[in-house]
């Protein structure tokens, strides 16, 4: 038997059972779990409203994050070029698309210079594809 109970903090799940001592099958179990619901609900806000950056990220956060972004744009572009699916490559010549004019407006405006290399990259080769 579940119990679901809704609480706003954290708290353990707890339970009892019963085990059949020959193979260790659980026979009967009673178990308390938490919802969380509070929580779980701030952290889908959280992430809905994500990616946002902080600005406190360290140069190994950056890098990774620049890993992240290039391996996604690759990925798209793979969509694009040979997707099975007609939808598929529209979708991703749109995300495409969206992403090349979102990096032309921010460049101008990007301090650092490994992120400014990096968006000019990424910048060139959806250009290049498209």
């Amino acid at each position: 038997m579940i119990n679901w109970v809704h609480r706003s903090t954290r708290g353990w799940s707890t339970g009892g059972s019963v085990t059949d001592p020959r193979t260790g099958e659980i026979i009967k179990g009673v178990v308390t779990l938490g919802s969380l619901r509070i929580r779980q609900d701030y952290m889908l806000a959280e992430g809905i409203l994500s990616p946002y950056k902080t600005g406190t990220e360290t140069p190994y956060e950056a890098e990774i994050s620049r890993a992240v972004e290039r391996v996604v744009i690759e990925q798209l572009i793979t969509l694009a070029a040979s997707a099975d699916m007609p939808q598929v490559r529209a979708v991703a010549t749109f995300k495409l698309g969206k992403q090349a004019d979102l990096m032309s407006g921010a460049l101008p405006g990007i301090q650092d210079g490994a992120e400014a290399a990096h968006m000019a990259l990424l910048a060139r080769d959806i250009k290049r594809y498209m």
